[in-house]
């Protein structure tokens, strides 16, 4: 990837094996440089414990990934990022994603303590057990000027954003 990793000058993510290398490098800061369909790709979630979180940036650049699948039932921290701490994700567009998972689910990330999360759009539907939702399963911190069109599914803790 073109870039350096650092706020002035991001990694460019311009395909689907481009961002499956974040999972290599999560203190990484990362652009989308092009749109991004993830079809045909059973998606392994970023970062999915605790001990291995993503604390980078993700900017979308306003460009759009899509068809994001994930199909992890019995898994915990599932979204197309599992576990973020301190991670910063701005102006991403995730559209006609299909994410199952157990407790911690969302679309953008089953979990997100604190760092950015600012002009972020989901569609799709999302199904999970405890704590399910439509941009992140569990979030301690502010949303700011994002939004979701999501079919959200669980049995407790359950939310659109």
């Amino acid at each position: 990837m073109e870039g350096s990793g650092t706020d002035a000058d991001p990694y460019i993510v311009m395909t689907a094996d481009d961002l499956n290398e974040i999972r290599n490098n999560l203190s990484a800061c990362y652009k989308l440089g092009a749109n991004i369909d993830l079809t045909g790709i059973d998606w392994e979630p970023i970062a999915q414990t605790s001990q291995t979180y993503f604390n980078g940036l993700l900017d979308g650049d306003g460009y759009t990934i899509s068809n994001l699948t994930i199909n992890k039932p019995n898994d915990n921290y599932v979204g197309l990022f599992g576990y973020a701490y301190w991670g910063r994700f701005k102006n991403i567009i995730i559209e006609n994603a299909n994410v199952t998972g157990n407790n911690c689910v969302g679309i953008l990330a089953g979990y997100h303590q604190h760092g950015e999360l600012n002009s972020c759009f989901i569609t799709g539907t999302v199904t999970g057990n405890i704590t399910v939702g439509g941009l992140v399963g569990q979030r301690w911190g502010d949303i700011n000027k994002s939004g979701s069109e999501v079919t959200v599914t669980g049995s407790d803790y359950v939310g659109g954003l």
